[in-house]
């Protein structure tokens, strides 16, 4: 019995959890007359090897994301991390974000 009243205020709890995080995952929506682009620029400098693995055709890249004005309806909406599932192991390894903060940065619109 205890046991069942246990889960229940444990799935409560985790309801309610849901319920106090949804609203804070959607950015605030961006103002202005132009509808906002994204593209992201990457570069791999053959000359310099990365120093952080132990691959040693592994090179120094370079990634930029570039914003702009752009044209309602040319694109679909994007992620707001898109190379995410490539870099999630290495955030939660390097100690700046917890697995949770990476989990919810999936869900963020």
């Amino acid at each position: 019995m205890k046991r069942k009243i246990f889960t229940a205020f444990g799935f409560l709890f985790l309801i309610l959890l849901a319920m106090s995080i949804y609203p804070q995952l959607k950015l605030p929506t961006p103002g202005g007359s132009y509808v906002v682009g994204r593209t992201v620029l990457q570069w791999v400098d053959a000359s310099r090897p990365e120093v952080l693995t132990k691959d040693p055709d592994d090179f120094r890249e370079m990634s930029a994301m570039v914003w702009y004005p752009a044209q309602a309806g040319t694109s679909a909406e994007s992620r707001y991390f898109p190379s995410l599932s490539r870099v999630s192991k290495a955030l939660m390894q390097s100690g700046e974000l917890g697995w949770w903060e990476v989990l919810g940065l999936q869900f963020i619109r």
